[in-house]
C-alpha cells in the first residue's frame, strides 16, 4: 500500500513539517521563532545543535556610554570606575551627564584603561569647566583623536562572549482504545491522525511556555533538565530591565528602546511581547483627548479598536522604532518584553517524530510525539529589554 505524506501509518515518521504548518496557523509565539525545518545548517541540511549544551558567541556590541560606579579617591580625582570600559581607549575624550540626563560642563581625556571597569583620566580637557562627578553620572564617548603619522595603537578587542542554553525533550502521546477506533464519529476524533494533531497542539503549548518562561537547568541522571526561555535571558543582571511599579506607558517602552540602542542594539526586527491585558492597555493609550482614536465611515457598524503596532519616539533614520505588538495568551500579566527577533531562534537537536508506542498485547494504540530542542537568544542583556512590575 502506498504511503502518502499525509498518512501517519509509519512506525517512525518525521512530522516536523506538519507541526510547522500547525504553528503558522495558530496565534502562537512560536511562529516568531522560525520553524523546526528552518532550524538547520543551510549547507548540510543537518541540525546545528550537536550536544545537549548548545553554545553560541554573542557579538561584542559597542556601547555609547557607561555609568560611573565609584572613584579611586573622590569625584574630583583622576581614577574613575565605570560599569564597563568597552569602547573606551587611551586618548578617548569623554563627556558626562547626570543620571537624570542633565549635561555637565567638564570633559576628560582617558590616560589609560586600567581594567574592564577602571579608567585613569586627565581632568578639565580643553579648558572645559571642571565639576565634581558623582556615582550614577554617565560617561559618553565623544571621540578618540589621533596625531599625524601616529603609530598603530592597541586595538579594542571585539571578541564576543560564549553563551549557552540546554536542550529540552518534549513529548506528547496520542492514545486510543481499539473500541474507540472502531466507532464512527462526525469529527474523526476516533482516528489516530486526529488524535496526533490534538497532541501536536498540546505539545506546541508546552514548547511555547518553555520558550517564554523556561529556566536553564542542566540535565543530570536524576533531573530531566530544561531550556532557558526569553525572559530568563533578557532578565539577567546587567540587562535592560525597567522596574515599573506602575501602569504601562509609552514612556516606559521608549525608555527601554533607548537603553537598547545606547548599548549598541539595532532593533532590526523589534517585537513587543505581552499578555492580552497589557495589549488592551496599549490599545487604550491610542487616544485623542479622552476618546479612543476610531475612524468610521457611514457604512461602518463596528464598535471598538485595537492597536497592533507601537511606534517609538526616537527618530532613527527619519522614523521611530516600529514594533509589532504580539499578544501571547500565556505571557506574564505584569511584564512586557521588547525583543529583537532577528537574534532569537529555535534550535533543534532532534526533529519532531511520531513513533508507535503501543505495548504489545494492549487493547489500544499509542503514538508518541517527541522532539529535542533549545532556544538561542543572542545579546540577551544588550539587544533586548523587559519591563517588570506593571500594574495588572
Amino acid at each position: 500500500m502506498t504511503q502518502n505524506s499525509y498518512d501517519f501509518n509509519n512506525l517512525i515518521r518525521d512530522v516536523s513539517p506538519v507541526f510547522d504548518v500547525l504553528i503558522s496557523q495558530r496565534p502562537s509565539f512560536l511562529k516568531l521563532l522560525g520553524s523546526l525545518e528552518t532550524s538547520l545548517n543551510f549547507s548540510t541540511g543537518l541540525p546545528v545543535v550537536k550536544n545537549t549544551k548548545y553554545e553560541w558567541v554573542d557579538e561584542q556590541l559597542t556601547q555609547y556610554s557607561s555609568a560611573i560606579a565609584s572613584f579611586d579617591t573622590d569625584g574630583d580625582g583622576t581614577g574613575i570606575n565605570v560599569t564597563s570600559t568597552t569602547g573606551f581607549e587611551a586618548g578617548s575624550i569623554l563627556r558626562f551627564e547626570s543620571s537624570t540626563g542633565a549635561s555637565k560642563t567638564e570633559q576628560v581625556r582617558v590616560v589609560s584603561v586600567d581594567s574592564a571597569t577602571e579608567l585613569t583620566v586627565s581632568r578639565d580637557y580643553g579648558s572645559t569647566t571642571g565639576v565634581t562627578l558623582t556615582v550614577g553620572d554617565v560617561a559618553f564617548l565623544v571621540s578618540t583623536p589621533q596625531n599625524e603619522d601616529a603609530a598603530v595603537g592597541p586595538a579594542i578587542l571585539q571578541q564576543g562572549d560564549a553563551i549557552y542554553n540546554y536542550t529540552e525533550i518534549f513529548t506528547e502521546v496520542a492514545n486510543l482504545s481499539k473500541t474507540a477506533m472502531a466507532l464512527a464519529s462526525y469529527d474523526a476524533a476516533t482516528s489516530m491522525p486526529s488524535q496526533i494533531m490534538a497532541a501536536m497542539v498540546r505539545l506546541a503549548r508546552k514548547i511555547e511556555q518553555a520558550a517564554i518562561f523556561g529556566t536553564r537547568v542542566a540535565r543530570t541522571s536524576s533531573l530531566a533538565g530544561t531550556l532557558g526561555g526569553v525572559l530568563y535571558f533578557v532578565s539577567q543582571s546587567g540587562g535592560n530591565i525597567e522596574a515599573a511599579g506602575a501602569a504601562i506607558s509609552q514612556a516606559l517602552i521608549n525608555n527601554v528602546i533607548e537603553d537598547i540602542l545606547a548599548d549598541g542594539g539595532q532593533m532590526s526586527q523589534p517585537v513587543i511581547l505581552c499578555a492580552p491585558n497589557q495589549a488592551r492597555k496599549l490599545s487604550a493609550l491610542n487616544t485623542a483627548g479622552t476618546n479612543p482614536i476610531v475612524y468610521k465611515d457611514n457604512a461602518d457598524r463596528s464598535l471598538g479598536n485595537f492597536t497592533t503596532t507601537f511606534v517609538g519616539d526616537l527618530p532613527i533614520e527619519g522614523s521611530g522604532v516600529i514594533a509589532p505588538i504580539f499578544s501571547a495568551l500565556n505571557m506574564a500579566k505584569d511584564q512586557i518584553a521588547i525583543l529583537d527577533m532577528s537574534l532569537i531562534n529555535i534550535r533543534v537537536l532532534r526533529g519532531l517524530v511520531a513513533e508507535d508506542a503501543t505495548t504489545p498485547g494492549t487493547d489500544g494504540q499509542k503514538t508518541k510525539l517527541i522532539t529535542e530542542l533549545t532556544l538561542e537568544v543572542r545579546n540577551a542583556t544588550k539587544a533586548h529589554g523587559v519591563i517588570t512590575g506593571l500594574t495588572i
